[in-house]
């Protein structure tokens, strides 16, 4: 899927699928906190605090990013790991599917939905990424590939902000 988009840098934590909740939380603090530092991101995405669908790694990645995101702006954590970086923005996934929320009047209109971007000069890009994800084959076939609005579907991206600047 990175391929696909053009991502040459990708790093995985390693935990096996619906482990990543018992994870230990200061070794992914660790982690992340350096990937953070080292990266010096102006925003991080992650999911909402549920998890946009409840799976126990979406609501463990969410809960340890915002933790992360806050660590690694503090110089008295783990100050071997380099120079505090403070995220000036925090964006969660949205509360409400995007595919059901794509599908209403005026989605960006609906609360919780604070950035909309137009990604649909990368419909293609996008639709070649989902479908790289094997395993998940048959949700997306359910929620994108078999909709006759496919294109207006991949066509957008909608965040929530956690934290930043106003809007």
């Amino acid at each position: 899927a990175c391929a696909e988009l053009g991502i040459a840098s990708v790093r995985v934590l390693g935990y096996p699928d619906r482990g990543l909740a018992c994870a230990p939380a200061d070794t992914i603090r660790r982690q992340l906190v350096e990937f953070i530092r080292a990266v010096r991101p102006q925003v991080v995405v992650t999911f909402d605090p549920n998890g946009s669908n409840l799976h126990p790694d979406h609501v463990a990645i969410s809960r340890f990013t915002s933790d992360a995101v806050a660590a690694a702006g503090d110089s008295r954590w783990f100050p071997e790991l380099g120079a505090a970086h403070a995220a000036p923005r925090l964006l969660w996934t949205l509360p409400v599917r995007p595919w059901e929320l794509l599908r209403r009047t005026a989605p960006a209109l609906e609360p919780g939905v604070d950035f909309v971007i137009d990604v649909s000069a990368f419909v293609a890009r996008k639709a070649a990424a989902l479908k790289a994800h094997r395993t998940q084959h048959q949700s997306l076939n359910r929620l994108f590939f078999s909709k006759s609005d496919l294109t207006r579907l991949l066509g957008v991206e909608m965040f929530r902000q956690a934290f930043g600047p106003p809007l």
